[in-house]
């Protein structure tokens, strides 16, 4: 359980800094593609999230978004 707490805190730091730095959650980042070209497979639809301050999980591309964006910065 400890575990599992501490890699919790540890996305949420890693969240957090994203935010600070792009001034937008990852996965709901709208101008993604100019700075990660590659993101989404190369489409920038699927790239871009909408910049609304949520991250959606069921009906939208922000979810897988999050890590991919995560991973790149």
């Amino acid at each position: 359980m400890n575990s599992i707490i501490a890699d919790f805190a540890k996305f949420e730091i890693a969240i957090n800094s994203f935010k600070a730095r792009y001034s937008y959650l990852p996965g709901d980042m709208p101008n993604a593609f100019s700075y990660w070209p590659t993101c989404g497979g190369g489409v920038e639809a699927t790239c871009n999230g909408n910049g609304d301050g949520y991250v959606y999980f069921f009906s939208s591309n922000e979810s897988p978004q999050l890590w991919e964006q995560m991973s790149l910065a």
